[in-house]
């Protein structure tokens, strides 16, 4: 699966957010659930997060 965040390219880390932080939980919840995941620029313009979802199966 594939995310795009439009504008500039951006670093992209995983955060551990406070509990009254506005923003920070996309990724903390992508790797909640991905088998795996990474990002770079997108083709588009901006970001993309690419990941695989975590077999639920198993």
């Amino acid at each position: 699966m594939k995310v795009h965040n439009p504008g500039f390219p951006a670093s992209v880390r995983l955060r551990r957010p406070d509990a009254d932080d506005a923003h920070g939980r996309g990724l903390l919840l992508v790797d909640s659930i991905a088998a795996s995941w990474h990002s770079g620029p997108s083709r588009f313009g901006g970001t993309v997060v690419s990941f695989e979802l975590a077999d639920a199966w198993h």
